[in-house]
């Protein structure tokens, strides 16, 4: 049965009267296009392997369905199936030299072949800050943000009839339960549609920030369909925030002085159906290896300008050892990492912390990188030789870092709202 066939017995066998043709785009945004199910909508979309409307017929690309798919989606008003896809070039049919997921898959396949690995176990954290409220907005003449929760420390001093005095300490959210927890049974409806999506979640808990901090427990899966559970499990997140008048997000620093968000990882290697290391002394090789190449790795684990002042509130950066450790975990001895931003792109990261597993040494590396700017030099210094083994950076990499460095400098060019406190009076 071929992949058009495939898919035309799960519409039949769902019901769907819809298709959302989910993609990833470089920057790590979950994308999609979205059709009936009908015969004629089909047939005018197909060509040979993938979809392609008007507009990207005409870019000469197509969305290749990938053989993944999730069950009908909890959030959607008609039955709809999503399909997990890759873009991809029409003349050829394959997936175009920047799509994140098809990157990840070619880095594992020959990273696996190189250290002779059967599978990549992973099991991750990803946090998140649910809000009641969000707004923010950046002019000529003014800029501002502003995010309330009523869970939020600094709503104890309210006189307003709601106020209870149940709020969560600054920094007091770990482990709180009900009622001061008010998120926990829309943090457990978020893991059940997940699951239900296709990801494997396993719990959620109460962030250590005040203000809506939470985090859910991904995995243990394989690595890219641990990438393609974080997307997933993205989804749910503002999805079941916006069904419950709220808004979720992954900004890595939303609240100053408080706990950002971030997503911790463990990467298991097995070879020959068990694990590849046969003690944490063993892990700890690669794991030393891994960390001389973290301050290239940094612009991937940690994208935004916003990263690095979570960077700077909640680690010693300079010290480096406890970003990246080996532990013990149920799959078998496996590597930590902790320093990576729950707004990182899970494929691009998946497939360079493959990549430096496999590179010799980093070029020199002058110190650890204060900020955004300077971690993307530091991964361009060093982007030949992370991507010797199965790729070329000047088709991908590089136009990322590009990409990256329009953020810095978009911020640079506008004042700054603390520094009208510091100098207006100057």
């Amino acid at each position: 049965m071929n992949l058009r066939d495939t898919l035309q017995h799960e519409i039949t066998r769902s019901g769907a009267q819809f298709l959302d043709l989910r993609y990833t785009e470089p920057g790590g945004t979950w994308l999609q296009a979205s059709c009936t199910t009908t015969a004629p909508a089909l047939d005018s979309l197909w060509l040979q392997s993938g979809f392609a409307s008007p507009d990207w017929q005409a870019r000469g690309e197509m969305l290749l369905p990938t053989g993944k798919h999730a069950p009908l989606d909890p959030f959607a008003q008609h039955p709809t199936l999503t399909i997990l896809c890759e873009r991809a070039d029409i003349a050829s049919g394959v997936a175009l030299a920047d799509d994140p997921r098809a990157l990840l898959r070619l880095a594992l396949r020959r990273i696996e072949e190189l250290h002779e690995w059967d599978r990549i176990w992973v099991t991750g954290v990803l946090e998140f800050y649910l809000f009641d409220q969000a707004s923010f907005d950046s002019g000529c003449h003014r800029s501002h943000y502003q995010v309330d929760s009523r869970e939020g420390a600094w709503r104890r001093g309210g006189d307003g009839p709601d106020n209870l005095g149940t709020q969560i300490p600054s920094a007091g959210g770990s482990g709180v339960v009900p009622p001061m927890d008010t998120l926990h049974n829309l943090r457990a409806e978020m893991v059940a549609a997940a699951t239900t999506l296709g990801a494997t979640v396993t719990g959620h808990g109460h962030g250590r920030g005040t203000g809506g901090h939470g985090h859910l427990l991904l995995g243990p899966m394989p690595l890219v369909d641990f990438a393609d559970g974080v997307q997933i499990t993205r989804y749910a997140i503002r999805s079941v925030a916006a069904r419950h008048g709220k808004v979720a997000t992954f900004m890595p620093k939303p609240l100053y002085g408080e706990a950002g968000n971030g997503l911790t990882l463990q990467l298991c290697p097995w070879r020959g159906g068990a694990p590849a290391w046969a003690t944490t002394a063993a892990a700890e090789t690669t794991a030393l290896h891994l960390r001389e190449w973290l301050p290239a790795l940094l612009a991937v684990l940690c994208p935004t300008t916003n990263s690095y002042r979570r960077l700077a509130d909640e680690f010693d950066v300079g010290a480096g050892g406890h970003l990246l450790t080996a532990v013990d975990s149920p799959q078998g001895p496996a590597i930590r990492l902790s320093v990576a931003d729950s707004a990182c792109n899970p494929y691009i990261t998946g497939a360079l912390l493959l990549s430096a597993t496999a590179a010799g040494g980093p070029p020199p590396q002058p110190s650890w990188p204060p900020d955004l700017g300077a971690a993307l030099e530091r991964l361009e210094l060093g982007a030949g030789r992370l991507c010797a083994e199965w790729t070329t950076p000047d088709k991908w990499l590089l136009p990322w870092i590009t990409e990256r460095r329009k953020d810095i400098l978009a911020l640079g060019r506008r004042p700054h709202p603390f520094e009208y406190a510091l100098y207006f009076n100057v």
